[in-house]
């Protein structure tokens, strides 16, 4: 799994991401808030906000595992995840760079907890010029 970045979870939209610390009690891997200066060749400063968490302590090299790890860790907040997610677009990433794709699957149990949370899942291949 040396070429596949770890899932994550963000949730994106109008807000202040320090709101979200809060209420979810998890502090964030990184934020950008609304104002932020935009990635190269953007038309302009960010118009809206991003909270994303990835946590460190998950040492699977599975990425269904990860997912589950997320979403069950998530799942101790699943109120607050759930009504953040479904106002603000909570979103599980999963990236590949170049090459072949790893195989992985979600088990019944781990879709369950994606529903609950109300939770989407973006699966994407990018290029190395894509990263940044």
């Amino acid at each position: 799994m040396t070429n596949m970045y770890r899932p994550y979870f963000s949730i994106s939209g109008q807000f202040e991401p320090d709101d979200i610390t809060r209420d979810l009690e998890i502090e964030p891997s990184w934020i950008e808030r609304i104002g932020d200066p935009g990635r190269p060749n953007a038309m302009g400063p960010r118009s809206g906000a991003i909270w994303s968490w990835q946590p460190q302590d998950d040492d699977s090299d599975d990425v269904g595992d990860q997912l589950a790890y997320l979403a069950g860790a998530l799942s101790l907040k699943r109120q607050k995840v759930a009504a953040l997610s479904k106002n603000f677009g909570g979103t599980f990433h999963v990236f590949h760079l170049e090459g072949r794709p790893p195989r992985w699957f979600l088990s019944a149990d781990t879709l369950r907890l994606i529903a609950d949370l109300q939770v989407n899942i973006v699966c994407k291949q990018i290029g190395l010029d894509e990263r940044g």
